[in-house]
């Protein structure tokens, strides 16, 4: 629930005596909706930098809230914690960071309950269709805060819950209505019920709606011609760098096959078909895909229907040129700079310490503003002129549109020498790609007096970018680097560095690696002649590809088309990218056509098609064979706590397995769900208590079998205690202390100005003024005027690291 603004890494900071004042700068807060579940802990995080030390104060909607009351505020920070939330509290709620000289605040967060109604009480409803006609069942869902999970499923008359296996002829809109382009015997489904299900992923709670029978009626099902069930919106937006669907679903027996174009020409690669062909996925939305859209359904019954669809692209706001905190001298100027894109063009709304802009001259305490000396050419630039030693303040922009907004908060401050070691507040991710030839940006600004400079390693040598000519260039006034034509290499583990006279600031390691894919191993086709009834495995060997690709199977067509595979409990991929056949039917020789996997890189935007497979069964019918293990997840298998994580299980066998799953010997608890017709357990957030022996087990009339997994629960490292600034006087000690937790134990590096605490050559090292009592604690006495310096801790174990870089300042008196 925590969000930092416009950095990567920073610290509160634990003062000890007074510093240059500074006005105070909100860098963390609440993302802009929390949701809770009724009497459960919350916690609205806020934190500033300022001196003097901020003090904080909260709205709730537009009223100040009293602090006193049932909200507890944690000692020297804005956070708040409710330990036992109820409805009443939900509001919009904000956050803000106050001393003399302005104040800073929070975006606005929407705080609600979790929340999930019942369903309509209703009676069981039994439908009597034609054998061949379709049928589409309703889902009314309650109710529910936040947006649900809906599926559907099949009620036993003991009570049990099983997947539904989805296919071309039985889908689900995307306003949740189960359809059945055609109604066979099977859809009787020995008298299961079809059953609504809605889950709430925030109260993990489950609720159902009526029992629905489906009793074909009639001895062979009609043909049918192709009829039109549902289609997304004929006009349709999308948002700029979101995903963005279209769905198209038609009636009519045999079940219809469904095809798209876009602009009357065939789909770009970059596109996915998925739900059997009827649904189009686009993973990242850009302006290029707006368009004119056309689904297809057509069957040998009649007459090809189709679907029209205009897509438009909008975004919400995005920043352009995003306003900084300035600190000028006196009798200089500052101009802040906010400019923002968007689709439709965003609202640009300035604020100074909280309060609009627009009428503020009149009745503002803020002198510059009294004094006339602000200029405001146009919406997008605020400048003060003539600055003097009281212009300190905060400025808000906001730039918004119908689909959302981004704030920026920053202060101007008056620019007082004051020593200071460097602090780090802008860096890199982890992990960073780029593509051959196209620019990449490695961020890198740190706050410090005298103003830092910086230098970069790259693989642990220092790399100066000057070696270069004109291919590397270092923006002015901050250690950003931008690379105008990388190449493949240009990769490896960078790192900045910000340093002056009292002290080296660090990054952290930054890996650097172009995108890559390439090409399959040069294979002639294959033909397999399976037995009708027997298992099979197609495999795919992807080729290297950074970052890692998605893999999908299609098939080939005579003419050079792909169409999608029909996924069922039959034919499944494994965790690993093979296809899967439970067993082999004679349509599954899908007329001459090639099963190939598909790999697609979605940075680079490309994909790449493996060798054409072909399937010719043998024999007339198919044998029945009993349950075998055809794939699962390992035995032993560890996830990552708070990460989504998944086991699978595939049996062969003829009839078709089922699967259900259980863990430690009984049901699987309601927040965990099942997917791919029942073979795969998903758990979007793994906890703790999700360790434990899994099984699943495959039956058939033929036989059964089954598998155990034992799942245990480790972690990344997190902060217990986090290292914060320290500015001390001289002749006092200062204590830096920095626990982090993760399974396995974190192991403690501590570091001084970038360098080993053990080779470090720091004078405060050398005199024997260290005191280590522990792993996390590091202990500085006796301090003097020369012992400014900047102390990095790493917490690491097999999974990654936290790093934090902060400074133990000593100012002259």
């Amino acid at each position: 629930m925590k969000m930092f603004k416009n950095i990567t890494v920073i610290f509160l900071a634990s003062l000890t005596t007074v510093i240059s004042d500074r006005p105070p700068d909100i860098y963390m807060q609440p993302y802009a909706n929390v949701y809770f579940n009724p009497g459960e802990d919350v916690e609205l995080p806020c934190r500033a930098n300022g001196v003097p030390r901020p003090t904080y104060k909260w709205k709730k909607n537009g009223r100040y809230l009293n602090l006193s009351g049932k909200f507890r505020k944690l000692s020297g920070e804005g956070t708040i914690v409710n330990n036992a939330l109820e409805e009443e509290d939900e509001g919009i709620y904000q956050c803000m960071a106050e001393n003399e000289f302005g104040t800073s605040l929070s975006i606005n967060v929407n705080l609600r309950a979790g929340k999930l109604g019942a369903f309509d009480v209703s009676e069981p409803v039994t439908y009597r269709p034609n054998l061949g006609d379709s049928l589409t069942l309703d889902c009314v869902p309650p109710v529910s805060v936040p947006k649900p999970i809906i599926v559907w499923v099949l009620r036993t008359p003991e009570g049990r819950f099983e997947p539904i296996n989805y296919n071309g002829r039985i889908s689900l809109d995307l306003e949740d209505r189960l359809h059945f382009a055609n109604i066979l015997k099977d859809d009787e489904q020995e008298g299961k019920a079809y059953v609504c299900l809605v889950q709430n992923p925030i109260l993990r709670q489950t609720s159902f709606g009526k029992l629905n029978y489906i009793i074909p009626v009639g001895r062979v099902p009609a043909l049918r011609p192709v009829q039109y069930l549902w289609s997304s919106a004929s006009d349709s937006f999308g948002l700029r760098g979101e995903t963005f669907s279209l769905k198209c679903i038609f009636g009519g027996n045999p079940t219809p096959e469904v095809s798209w174009q876009k602009n009357n020409t065939s789909l770009p690669v970059q596109y996915l078909l998925r739900s059997y062909g009827q649904e189009l996925f686009i993973p990242s939305l850009t302006d290029e895909d707006a368009g004119q859209y056309k689904c297809i359904g057509l069957n040998n019954q009649g007459a090809v229907l189709y679907r029209n669809f205009n897509v438009r692209v909008q975004s919400k706001p995005y920043w352009e040129v995003e306003p900084t905190n300035i600190e000028a001298r006196v009798g200089t100027s500052a101009t802040f700079i906010c400019k923002a894109k968007g689709d439709p063009k965003p609202k640009i709304v300035w604020f100074i310490n909280g309060v609009k802009l627009t009428g503020y001259h009149l009745k503002s305490k803020v002198p510059i503003l009294q004094s006339g000396r602000v200029v405001q050419p146009n919406s997008n630039n605020l400048t003060f002129v003539n600055l003097n030693e009281s212009d300190r303040m905060v400025v808000q922009c906001n730039a918004s549109n119908k689909h959302g907004y981004v704030f920026a908060d920053v202060y101007l401050d008056n620019l007082v020498i004051s020593n200071r070691p460097p602090a780090i507040y802008k860096q890199p991710d982890f992990d960073v790609y780029f593509k051959r030839g196209e620019y990449v940006a490695l961020p890198c600004r740190a706050n410090g007096e005298p103003k830092p400079t910086y230098r970069w390693t790259k693989n642990g040598i220092n790399f100066n970018i000057s070696d270069f000519g004109n291919k590397f260039l270092q923006l002015s006034g901050e250690g950003t680097i931008v690379n105008n034509a990388p190449e493949e290499e240009d990769e490896g583990i960078y790192q900045c560095m910000a340093e002056n006279e009292f002290g080296t600031s660090i990054s952290n390691n930054v890996r650097l690696r172009m995108g890559k894919l390439g090409a399959f191993d040069d294979s002639e086709p294959v033909t397999y002649r399976p037995f009708l009834g027997d298992s099979l495995t197609l495999n795919c060997i992807p080729p290297v590809s950074v970052p890692k690709p998605f893999i999908e199977w299609v098939l080939r067509t005579p003419e050079g088309g792909f169409e999608p595979i029909n996924y069922n409990g039959r034919i499944s991929l494994d965790l690993e990218g093979r296809l899967r056949f439970t067993n082999v039917q004679r349509e599954d020789e899908q007329q001459g056509k090639a099963y190939v996997c598909v790999v697609v890189n979605d940075f680079l935007r490309r994909n790449l098609f493996d060798k054409s497979n072909y399937i010719i069964p043998v024999r007339k019918f198919p044998d029945l064979n009993p349950v075998q293990y055809l794939w699962t997840s390992a035995s032993h298998e560890v996830g990552l706590s708070g990460e989504p994580f998944i086991l699978k299980c595939i049996f062969s066998g003829n009839p078709t397995p089922d699967v259900t799953w259980l863990k430690n010997n009984t049901s699987l608890p309601e927040q965990h769900f099942l997917r791919s017709y029942g073979q795969e357990l998903f758990i979007p957030n793994l906890k703790n208590e999700d360790a434990g022996q899994y099984t699943c087990s495959g039956s058939n009339s033929q036989g059964n079998a089954y598998r155990n997994i034992d799942v245990r629960v480790q972690s990344k490292p997190y902060w217990e205690v986090e290292p914060t600034n320290i500015k001390a006087r001289v002749g006092t000690s200062a204590t830096f202390i920095c626990k982090a937790k993760g399974d396995p134990k974190p192991k403690i590096a501590w570091f001084i100005n970038g360098v080993k605490l053990t080779e470090s050559k720091a004078a405060i090292t050398q005199s024997g003024r260290l005191i280590r009592p522990s792993a996390g604690n590091l202990t500085f006495i006796n301090l003097n005027e020369n012992d400014s310096l900047v102390v990095q801790c790493n917490a690491s174990n097999t999974y990654g690291y936290v790093f934090a870089d902060v400074y133990l300042n000593i100012p002259g008196y």
